[in-house]
């Protein structure tokens, strides 16, 4: 098939993990013999500061970065009125007669690119933004987690969990606690400083966000404060730590635990039902069982449905239905 995956962010720019499982879907159905192309913001990509990773993008053959003159206009009008790139990216959708064009995050291209017709259209709900939303008929929409799919108001919505491609690695732990993630006031981060301020332990944190200026002013010795790694060096900071910690309070079906998980970490996060549909080890209600949890974690293990092989077992069969709308 002919596959166009469209998203705000491509790496090397991005922000949240809903980029990186684009690039992991995109290696995955290039792996089972698919031909897949890339469409993102270019302009959101010079726009927001903190999507910027310390690499330049290369011109990658099969990734279409879209870049306008007016920019910070279009910007503005897609993000809050919900226009400003149709006209710009419809032709490129028709010309090319793409077998699926599957959405991400488009909020930054605007969510009127749902009304392009004549399309085989599928949108993948990373976060809340979309569920106030009302959906067409003609959109199939993927919920990454049954806490989103019992939200969403649609007739052609399925859940379908996100995936993680890589084997188990084997590295020696390293004295360390890590986050890896946003930081914003929804990801837990004040309570994830005041418990590593008390308990003394040693956290690295990886991440920007509005509250970065909170973490470097009130963190203690025992922290260190990383900014934003590349996607690789993440990784490998995940493959050495003794734990990760995620004291969210809401979630979808986060990435950042699916790679502890399939590299045998132990999860440490918040009891909310998103958590609980991925893993019941290591969750905590408050801050004294967060602290408490920290000395002896249980080892994670990811389940079989989090897969490549199960992710595109369910893929498969949703992008080739050609359901009357």
């Amino acid at each position: 098939m002919k596959i166009l995956l469209v998203s705000n962010f491509y790496p090397p720019y991005f922000i949240g993990g809903d980029s990186i499982h684009v690039k992991y879907l995109r290696e995955l159905l290039v792996e089972k013999g698919h031909s897949v192309e890339i469409l993102t913001n270019g302009d959101a990509e010079r726009a927001t500061e903190r999507a910027k990773i310390c690499s330049s993008p290369e011109k990658t053959r099969g990734v279409i970065r879209i870049k306008t003159k007016f920019w910070l206009i279009r910007l503005f009008c897609a993000k809050f009125l919900g226009f400003g790139y149709k006209r710009i990216v419809e032709p490129i959708i028709l010309k090319n007669k793409y077998d699926v064009v599957h959405f991400h995050n488009i909020d930054l291209f605007g969510q009127n690119l749902l009304k392009i017709s004549h399309i085989n259209k599928i949108i993948t709900l990373h976060d809340d933004y979309w569920l106030n939303k009302k959906f067409r008929n003609d959109v199939k929409v993927i919920c990454p987690s049954m806490h989103i799919y019992k939200k969403v108001n649609s007739s052609r919505k399925y859940y379908v969990p996100n995936f993680v491609p890589f084997f188990h690695k084997k590295e020696k732990n390293e004295d360390y606690y890590l986050y890896s993630g946003v930081l914003e006031r929804h990801k837990g981060i004040i309570d994830l400083i005041k418990v590593f301020n008390k308990a003394g332990k040693r956290l690295f944190i990886c991440g920007d966000g509005k509250l970065r200026k909170y973490v470097v002013r009130h963190k203690k010795p025992n922290i260190s404060y990383f900014g934003r790694l590349s996607h690789k060096k993440n990784i490998e900071m995940i493959s050495k730590c003794k734990a990760l910690v995620l004291p969210s309070y809401k979630e979808n079906c986060p990435l950042v635990i699916l790679e502890a998980l399939s590299l045998k970490k132990p999860v440490i996060a918040r009891d909310i039902p998103q958590i609980k549909e991925i893993t019941k080890d290591n969750l905590f209600r408050n801050n004294a069982e967060f602290e408490m949890l920290l000395d002896n974690p249980k080892k994670g293990l990811l389940a079989e449905r989090f897969t490549k092989e199960k992710f595109y077992e369910k893929y498969i069969k949703l992008i080739s239905r050609r359901e009357n709308a």
